[in-house]
């Protein structure tokens, strides 16, 4: 839920003409995107094999995430 938010939210920030409305956007846009990346993150680490999670969190890290 938290990607369809943050997408819908950078929608309407590309089409703001607003410089107040688009502070507002970004501000929403940070907080979504990072409980986006905070559960994608959680969900990994628990569906990974012990002896697996320092492997993949360390490709996850290089990946940009």
């Amino acid at each position: 839920m938290g990607a369809v938010i943050f997408g819908v939210l950078l929608v309407g920030f590309a089409f703001s003409a607003s410089y107040l409305w688009s502070l507002v956007l970004m501000f929403f846009i940070g907080l979504f995107n990072q409980l986006y990346m905070t559960t994608i993150g959680g969900i990994l680490q628990l569906n990974l094999p012990n002896q697996l999670r320092g492997r993949v969190m360390g490709i996850y890290a290089l990946r940009g995430s």
